[in-house]
């Protein structure tokens, strides 16, 4: 499925002519625990044996928002440190975000890091190309529901005359309007 321009125009559109609140209006008004629990199904299917965490915020709704621990068959510790020091020092998550003003989704992955000596953390952003994705056995599925995936580089667009409630205006990106700007993107 291809990307329309002219559906992501609207959006940004709708950011410049409309406020926060009416914005955040409309994703709530779009939101709907039953197509959550939809997608949640798909990609619980295709990854039976990771954990899937729900961090869809239910009071201030901007996206839907899953991580998936892509460590087989290891469950979340209440301790990130223990947690990341079973994993042996190494934490990946694939970062699933379902946008509420359009049928669009973006995937990438994080990774955590300690160092054990000193016990600093470092962090890292791995982005996922759309030919990887498509490899996916959620990724068609996906595409009956309607919904169309978007790679970094659109997303990583600046929208310079657009502010939102917490990015200033010229450091907005695509991906703030889509889903959330409560992630560093």
């Amino acid at each position: 499925m291809t990307i329309s321009h002219k559906k992501i125009e609207k959006i940004i559109n709708l950011y410049k002519e409309n406020s926060i609140v009416e914005i955040n209006n409309i994703k709530k008004a779009n939101y709907s625990t039953i197509q959550k629990d939809l997608i949640l199904n798909h990609f619980t299917k295709s990854f039976l044996e990771y954990k899937i965490i729900d961090w869809t915020n239910e009071e201030n709704i901007d996206c839907i928002d899953f991580k998936i621990l892509m460590h087989n068959n290891q469950d979340i510790l209440d301790d990130d440190i223990i947690l990341i020091k079973r994993l042996g020092g190494t934490r990946k998550d694939l970062r699933v975000f379902v946008s509420l003003l359009d049928k669009f989704y973006t995937l990438f992955y994080d990774y955590s890091f300690i160092n054990e000596i000193n016990n600093n953390w470092t962090f890292k952003r791995e982005y996922i190309e759309s030919s990887i994705v498509q490899s996916f056995e959620f990724y068609k599925e996906m595409e009956m529901l309607g919904y169309t995936f978007i790679e970094d580089q659109i997303l990583n667009k600046k929208i310079v005359d657009v502010e939102t409630e917490v990015i200033e205006k010229g450091e907005v990106k695509l991906f703030n309007l889509l889903f959330t700007d409560m992630v560093k993107y």
